[in-house]
């Protein structure tokens, strides 16, 4: 997927620089220097992977361009709390309900998950992730080339555990400190 993954973070960069007004060197430092720490080893040897194999296969781009890409939903709460100017960064991007028991004709689970991204990112959606880890259940999840999470916000396990969220429009309270959410995600 070397050249599907260069042409996300072509996408993330062209939007976040526009949307965000900041430049891609921005995001770059902030991918190392805010989110990068909340990683854990495993996610920093798959990202670190994803750079390597794309550059490998032609893509120019970096281990900092695939951490801007897979923060670039959260760069939006992160500048909102630079900027300290009281608005969320984070606009309306979906919608998820989930529904059991006596909410549901037979009892058993209902979920369901729409995504409001724009065409350009949200085309680029079109990667199942299989992933098998050595320890604890086979997931499936939606992705897009580069990322280590879904960013479209569902997925199922082997046992049966079905996830997906929704955009926290107006969030406040960034912590730059935190993990991030692109880690969270599994």
């Amino acid at each position: 997927l070397a050249k599907e993954v260069e042409d996300a973070v072509a996408v993330a960069r062209l939007s976040l620089t526009h949307d965000g007004k900041r430049d891609w060197a921005f995001y770059r430092r902030a991918a190392e220097t805010v989110f990068w720490p909340g990683v854990d080893a495993e996610y920093r040897q798959e990202m670190q992977g994803i750079a390597d194999g794309a550059a490998a296969g032609g893509a120019k781009l970096d281990l900092w361009d695939v951490v801007a890409l897979n923060a670039s939903i959260e760069f939006g709460y992160y500048t909102a709390m630079l900027d300290r100017d009281g608005r969320s960064g984070a606009p309306d991007k979906c919608s998820a309900f989930v529904a059991t028991g006596r909410f549901t004709r037979d009892g058993r689970p209902v979920i369901a998950h729409n995504n409001w991204s724009g065409y350009l990112e949200g085309s680029r959606w079109n990667v199942i992730f299989d992933l098998r880890p050595a320890k604890g259940h086979r997931i499936l999840m939606d992705g897009m080339p580069g990322l280590i999470h879904s960013g479209d916000d569902f997925g199922v396990n082997a046992a049966g555990l079905a996830i997906t969220e929704t955009t926290i429009t107006g969030f406040q309270g960034f912590d730059p400190a935190g993990i991030p959410e692109f880690v969270r995600a599994r």
